[in-house]
């Protein structure tokens, strides 16, 4: 398994690559894991946030990094190695960092 990152301008560019591939349901709804015929998991993260660099300070005076939002609709899949290039390939990223990732990968 190989683990993706994936981020669309919006939530509708997001479920219209998922549709293109067929990863939604006849309610239109995405299909977040399957076994068949190709095997994959994925996460959606909407309001994922990464740190801008700046420290901020709250009131007892303890230090904590401010964070901003990253633009676009971030989801993350785990797909069979063999079909991972092309799964979902219009949106798929390279973070430098990841913020997140699926324990093991």
């Amino acid at each position: 398994m190989k683990q993706i990152y994936l981020n669309a301008t919006d939530e509708s560019a997001f479920l219209e690559a998922c549709s293109d591939q067929g990863l939604l349901n006849d309610d239109g709804e995405l299909i977040k894991k399957s076994l068949s015929p190709i095997r994959y998991d994925i996460i959606t993260l909407p309001n994922l946030q990464k740190p801008t660099g700046e420290t901020l300070t709250d009131e007892d005076g303890n230090e904590y990094p401010e964070m901003e939002v990253i633009e676009g609709y971030c989801a993350m899949a785990l797909v069979e190695d063999d079909y991972a290039e092309d799964f979902l390939s219009s949106i798929q990223v390279e973070p430098e960092s990841p913020v997140i990732k699926f324990a093991g990968y």
